[in-house]
């Protein structure tokens, strides 16, 4: 697992070894379904290759995508407190292959280690946060600021330094950018020519490099 700021890359390694000790591996091909919102949950996921996207969909029927997940990082959580059914769907973005840990056993390991109990605690903070950008993006018309405000916000989730600028080192498309900030991909594609043509950003395959000041 290699993904920066993930979960298990937090955890010491006994931890991380009685989680995988617990754990069944599953196997999902790009555009398969993981789990669907609005039924229970019963399995907390480790992700250990490929990306996971969740997401809703919209009255209108437009998905609207969350966060993703990448290699190291946990995702399920609504079926840790078991109290109803999942309010968001999870997809395989790729041929992905996860961890799959039934919901008392992961409980176990969390009353029995304090340290697991911490950061997972660190997780839906980041989580929460997460959550309530995405609400501050909904209540502006502006798309060139709600696309500017998740640049900063992948640079300081994902980011890691590379000269005078931070590297966000995860892939992700226009369509996946457009799809998060709820534009079209036209949009997001001229919004990063003018940030771009201003120095505000570099693009280097699939990885978006940002000024040190942006971040």
């Amino acid at each position: 697992m290699t993904a920066s700021g993930g979960f298990m890359q937090h955890l010491e390694p006994d931890d991380r070894a009685s989680l995988l000790a617990i754990a069944s591996v599953r196997m999902f091909r790009k555009g398969e379904l993981i789990f669907s919102a609005g039924v229970r949950g019963d399995d907390v996921y480790i992700l250990e290759a490929g990306r996971v996207k969740l997401a809703q969909t919209a009255p209108g029927g437009r998905e609207i995508i969350l966060w993703f997940c990448f290699p190291g990082e946990l995702f399920g959580l609504s079926a840790v407190p078991g109290t109803g059914p999942r309010m968001v769907y999870a997809r395989a973005c790729t041929e992905v292959r996860l961890r799959c840990i039934e919901r008392t056993k992961f409980l176990s390991i969390l009353m029995m280690n304090p340290r697991v109990s911490l950061e997972l605690l660190n997780l839906i903070l980041g989580r929460l946060y997460l959550l309530s950008d995405a609400l501050l993006n909904a209540t502006t018309e502006s798309a060139e600021f709600r696309l500017q405000n998740l640049l900063r916000r992948l640079g300081h989730q994902y980011g890691r330094p590379a000269g005078d600028e931070i590297c966000v080192d995860v892939s992700l498309t226009q369509q996946d950018l457009a799809d998060m900030i709820g534009a079209s991909r036209q949009t997001v594609s001229g919004l990063l020519n003018r940030m771009k043509d201003a120095g505000q950003l570099r693009v280097v395959g699939r990885r978006l490099y940002l000024p040190a000041r942006y971040t």
